[in-house]
């Protein structure tokens, strides 16, 4: 099982040609350890280095890299408003324990930097979810996430969202404009664990995803929205110290800790 060492950040656009030449290959295999048919040239764009104010958290085993979270921001108008648009996936070879807390803690540094800096923008996070367990780590999370059971957004969000999903190359399905897919669908490698974890799961979060998003093992995500401010990485900060306590709880009585089903994208703040 890897250890994890160490911990850098960088931001993309810092990278020079050489170190983005050497660097690349390793974060896509951590990408390509989930899916099959994964175009490597495609998840560089797609995942690693989509923009150059791209940031990237990276956790090492010595000098291999197990695993990554990538954060960037984007502005868009909407009906004459400015809004600022998270983006953020994580990352993990199977085995790799302990990974999210540290994602989560640089995460949410680096969100209330960002929040600060755009201060006076209407802020959100919008990313994907690619599987049960990913969608249900994020509604645990984000109280505020949309969509769950019940909840409804803005015509003004709807637009927002949907240029923000045409930005980043996504296919929208016809029949669920929050469900999208890449021009070549990614399948996971192990769709049997994946599916036998979503079809024995009770949680309501994961019913949920099954019924709004059918074709994940086909390639279809499911877009997730969260309004974000500092009242929301406030509570995301709460979640992140009871899950610690009870993993360290757990841990003393000699418990298992709770493990995520998939290694796919998940927010990672």
């Amino acid at each position: 099982m890897p250890r994890i060492t160490r911990q850098t950040n960088i931001r993309v656009g810092d990278l020079s040609a050489r170190e983005r030449a050497e660097l690349g290959p390793r974060l896509v295999d951590i990408v390509t350890a989930s899916f099959d048919n994964a175009p490597r040239d495609a998840v560089a764009e797609q995942f690693v280095f989509r923009t150059p104010d791209t940031h990237l958290s990276i956790i090492w085993s010595d000098e291999t890299p197990v695993g990554f979270v990538s954060m960037g921001t984007a502005e868009y108008e909407v009906r004459g408003e400015r809004h600022c648009v998270f983006d953020t996936g994580a990352y993990v070879l199977p085995g790799v324990h302990r990974a999210m807390p540290r994602f989560a803690v640089w995460g949410t540094s680096r969100m209330l930097r960002e929040l600060w800096t755009r201060r006076g923008l209407t802020s959100s996070l919008v990313t994907e979810a690619a599987s049960p367990a990913s969608y249900t780590s994020g509604a645990a999370v984000f109280p505020s996430l949309h969509p769950r059971a019940g909840s409804t957004v803005s015509a003004e969000i709807e637009e927002l969202v949907t240029q923000v999903i045409e930005s980043r190359g996504f296919a929208r399905r016809q029949d669920d404009p929050w469900r999208v897919g890449l021009e070549t669908p990614l399948r996971f490698k192990d769709e049997a664990r994946i599916k036998r974890f979503a079809e024995e799961s009770t949680n309501p979060s994961v019913q949920f995803f099954l019924k709004r998003n059918p074709g994940y093992l086909r390639g279809d995500w499911l877009v997730i929205y969260v309004p974000m401010g500092l009242r929301t990485l406030a509570t995301v900060a709460a979640a992140m110290g009871k899950q610690s306590l009870r993993n360290a709880l757990g841990a003393k009585r000699g418990r298992p800790k709770r493990r995520p089903a998939t290694h796919d994208a998940t927010p990672a703040a």
